[in-house]
């Protein structure tokens, strides 16, 4: 399988992500590498992102294998930056996902998962960033709780509910 995606899109993080509990596709790079682990087909993606307060845009190409590697490319019309991101995740358990990423800004991070069940995820991120000496963790929980109820049908042999997106959850940053 493979994946495509061109989004415009403005908010915090550059593919939509809400939570590092929950981050497993493109923006667990910059969310949770973790994420990474989780077995995927591999991915490619376009964003382009207004910057806000300025005329300039962020544009980044990301790619992400299979095997869990991602390698991104982005470019910031604010300083007119070009970077470079890595990042890998695995899992050493069932269940369990540990990963790294570094950007070329001297940022990296690392990141723990666990997913007892599809609708359940417990996550964990270390930040660091060497240009403003800035070291955080985060901690988040998140809950599906239609992932639950898979019984559930609707619309004849269709399970709705299986594929819904609602999700609850915590992040807490620490500094």
């Amino acid at each position: 399988l493979f994946s495509f995606c061109i989004r415009s899109i403005y908010n915090e993080h550059l593919w939509n992500g809400v939570s590092i509990s929950t981050s497993d596709n493109l923006d667990a790079l910059h969310l949770n590498p973790a994420g990474l682990g989780i077995k995927r087909a591999n991915q490619f993606g376009i964003a382009i992102k207004e910057l806000p307060y300025s005329n300039n845009y962020y544009i980044a190409l990301s790619k992400r294998y299979k095997c869990g590697f991602i390698v991104e490319n982005s470019y910031n019309g604010d300083d007119g930056n070009f970077n470079a991101s890595i990042g890998y995740g695995f899992s050493p358990y069932k269940n369990i996902y540990t990963g790294f990423s570094y950007h070329q800004n001297n940022n990296y991070s690392f990141g723990l998962m666990l997913r007892p069940h599809n609708g359940i995820s417990i996550g964990y991120t270390n930040y660091h960033n060497d240009e403003y000496e800035e070291n955080y963790q985060r901690n988040s929980f998140a809950v599906k709780p239609f992932s639950f109820l898979n019984n559930y049908k609707v619309l004849g042999n269709q399970n709705f509910i299986k594929f819904s997106n609602l999700t609850i959850g915590y992040d807490k940053i620490y500094k």
